[in-house]
Protein backbone atom coordinates (compact mmCIF):
# COMPACT_ATOMS: atom_id res chain seq x y z
CA UNK A 1 0.00 0.00 0.00
CA UNK A 2 1.49 3.42 -1.30
CA UNK A 3 0.56 6.62 0.86
CA UNK A 4 -1.05 9.20 -1.17
CA UNK A 5 1.54 11.51 -0.08
CA UNK A 6 3.99 9.62 -1.78
CA UNK A 7 2.17 8.64 -4.84
CA UNK A 8 3.97 12.52 -6.47
CA UNK A 9 7.42 10.74 -6.19
CA UNK A 10 6.43 8.24 -7.99
CA UNK A 11 7.07 8.52 -11.95
CA UNK A 12 5.55 5.70 -13.59
CA UNK A 13 2.20 6.15 -15.03
CA UNK A 14 0.89 2.22 -14.13
CA UNK A 15 0.11 2.01 -10.24
CA UNK A 16 -2.71 1.01 -8.09
CA UNK A 17 -4.39 3.44 -5.66
CA UNK A 18 -5.90 2.11 -2.45
CA UNK A 19 -8.53 4.32 -0.89
CA UNK A 20 -8.77 5.00 2.57
CA UNK A 21 -11.32 2.96 4.28
CA UNK A 22 -13.16 6.29 5.16
CA UNK A 23 -14.27 7.16 1.80
CA UNK A 24 -17.98 6.90 1.30
CA UNK A 25 -18.19 5.64 -1.50
CA UNK A 26 -16.35 2.25 -0.54
CA UNK A 27 -19.00 2.54 2.64
CA UNK A 28 -22.07 2.38 0.72
CA UNK A 29 -20.66 -0.24 -1.56
CA UNK A 30 -20.28 -2.06 1.87
CA UNK A 31 -23.54 -0.60 3.51
CA UNK A 32 -25.34 -1.67 0.62
CA UNK A 33 -25.26 -5.43 1.47
CA UNK A 34 -27.02 -6.68 -1.51
CA UNK A 35 -26.05 -9.20 -2.73
CA UNK A 36 -24.02 -8.28 -6.36
CA UNK A 37 -23.61 -4.64 -4.91
CA UNK A 38 -19.62 -4.64 -5.40
CA UNK A 39 -20.22 -5.83 -8.85
CA UNK A 40 -23.09 -2.89 -9.53
CA UNK A 41 -20.27 -0.39 -8.25
CA UNK A 42 -17.78 -2.47 -10.33
CA UNK A 43 -20.00 -1.76 -13.19
CA UNK A 44 -20.91 1.87 -12.55
CA UNK A 45 -17.14 2.61 -12.30
CA UNK A 46 -16.28 1.10 -15.47
CA UNK A 47 -18.91 2.66 -17.26
CA UNK A 48 -17.46 5.89 -16.06
CA UNK A 49 -13.91 4.74 -17.30
CA UNK A 50 -15.25 4.23 -20.73
CA UNK A 51 -16.83 7.76 -20.63
CA UNK A 52 -13.51 9.09 -19.27
CA UNK A 53 -11.01 6.91 -21.76
CA UNK A 54 -13.51 8.43 -24.65
CA UNK A 55 -13.36 11.98 -23.93
CA UNK A 56 -9.35 11.15 -23.19
CA UNK A 57 -9.60 9.81 -27.18
CA UNK A 58 -9.87 13.20 -28.46
CA UNK A 59 -6.99 14.88 -26.66
CA UNK A 60 -3.89 12.63 -26.98
CA UNK A 61 -1.73 11.59 -23.83
CA UNK A 62 2.14 13.25 -24.27
CA UNK A 63 3.24 9.67 -24.62
CA UNK A 64 0.70 8.38 -27.44
CA UNK A 65 1.72 11.79 -28.72
CA UNK A 66 4.74 10.39 -29.50
CA UNK A 67 3.56 7.00 -30.25
CA UNK A 68 1.42 8.76 -33.05
CA UNK A 69 3.95 10.37 -33.88
CA UNK A 70 6.43 7.57 -34.38
CA UNK A 71 3.70 5.73 -36.18
CA UNK A 72 3.10 8.72 -38.36
CA UNK A 73 6.38 8.79 -39.14
CA UNK A 74 6.68 5.43 -39.66
CA UNK A 75 3.62 5.52 -42.41
CA UNK A 76 5.62 8.38 -44.10
CA UNK A 77 8.81 6.64 -44.33
CA UNK A 78 7.21 3.40 -45.49
CA UNK A 79 5.49 5.73 -48.23
CA UNK A 80 9.00 7.46 -49.03
CA UNK A 81 10.66 3.84 -49.50
CA UNK A 82 8.08 3.03 -51.54
CA UNK A 83 8.18 5.21 -53.49
CA UNK A 84 11.65 5.18 -53.55
CA UNK A 85 11.70 1.35 -54.47
CA UNK A 86 8.68 2.56 -57.48
CA UNK A 87 11.38 4.73 -58.68
CA UNK A 88 14.27 3.01 -58.61
CA UNK A 89 12.57 0.29 -60.09
CA UNK A 90 11.42 2.24 -62.98
CA UNK A 91 15.17 3.17 -63.15
CA UNK A 92 15.94 0.29 -63.28
CA UNK A 93 13.52 -0.99 -65.79
CA UNK A 94 14.48 1.90 -68.32
CA UNK A 95 17.83 1.23 -68.17
CA UNK A 96 17.79 -1.93 -68.81
CA UNK A 97 16.20 -1.54 -71.95
CA UNK A 98 19.34 1.84 -72.52
CA UNK A 99 21.55 -0.45 -71.98
CA UNK A 100 19.98 -2.96 -74.30
CA UNK A 101 20.01 -0.57 -77.00
CA UNK A 102 23.51 0.22 -76.29
CA UNK A 103 24.19 -2.97 -76.42
CA UNK A 104 22.81 -3.22 -80.24
CA UNK A 105 24.48 0.24 -80.96
CA UNK A 106 27.96 -1.31 -80.31
CA UNK A 107 27.06 -4.18 -82.39
CA UNK A 108 25.89 -2.16 -85.24
CA UNK A 109 28.69 0.20 -84.86
CA UNK A 110 30.83 -2.89 -85.12
CA UNK A 111 29.18 -4.16 -88.24
CA UNK A 112 28.91 -0.84 -89.65
CA UNK A 113 33.11 -0.39 -89.07
CA UNK A 114 33.51 -3.66 -90.65
CA UNK A 115 31.45 -3.11 -93.94
CA UNK A 116 33.25 0.08 -94.09
CA UNK A 117 36.66 -1.50 -94.06
CA UNK A 118 35.06 -3.87 -97.06
CA UNK A 119 34.19 -1.33 -99.07
CA UNK A 120 37.66 0.54 -98.62
CA UNK A 121 39.46 -2.32 -99.53
CA UNK A 122 37.22 -2.51 -102.09
CA UNK A 123 37.50 0.90 -103.71
CA UNK A 124 41.50 0.72 -102.80
CA UNK A 125 41.27 -3.33 -105.36
CA UNK A 126 38.60 -1.06 -107.59
CA UNK A 127 41.72 2.03 -107.85
CA UNK A 128 44.75 -0.18 -108.16
CA UNK A 129 42.68 -1.79 -111.18
CA UNK A 130 41.71 1.39 -112.54
CA UNK A 131 45.56 2.24 -112.52
CA UNK A 132 46.53 -1.05 -113.81
CA UNK A 133 43.83 -0.12 -116.77
CA UNK A 134 44.94 3.23 -117.51
CA UNK A 135 48.68 2.19 -117.41
CA UNK A 136 48.17 -0.96 -119.77
CA UNK A 137 45.55 1.45 -121.81
CA UNK A 138 48.63 4.23 -122.19
CA UNK A 139 51.17 1.81 -123.06
CA UNK A 140 49.13 0.26 -125.54
CA UNK A 141 48.12 3.27 -127.08
CA UNK A 142 51.62 4.86 -126.87
CA UNK A 143 52.85 3.82 -130.35
CA UNK A 144 49.50 4.77 -132.15
CA UNK A 145 50.04 8.02 -130.69
CA UNK A 146 53.60 8.10 -132.23
CA UNK A 147 52.02 7.42 -135.27
CA UNK A 148 49.50 9.96 -135.10
CA UNK A 149 51.94 12.75 -134.34
CA UNK A 150 54.57 11.41 -137.12
CA UNK A 151 51.17 11.76 -139.35
CA UNK A 152 50.63 14.83 -138.20
CA UNK A 153 53.95 16.38 -138.31
CA UNK A 154 54.29 14.84 -142.46
CA UNK A 155 50.82 16.60 -143.21
CA UNK A 156 52.41 19.88 -141.72
CA UNK A 157 55.44 19.34 -143.96
CA UNK A 158 53.79 18.76 -146.83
Amino acid sequence: MIPVSELSDIKEESFVIIENHDDVTYKSAIDDGTHGGLVKKLMHNTKDAIDYSSDLTTIPKPHENNSNDSEIESVRKQKKVKSIKESLQGYVKNSHMFGKSLDYVQEDLNSMINEFNLWRNELQLKRKEYLDAVKCTSLILEPMNNQIFALKNSILEQ
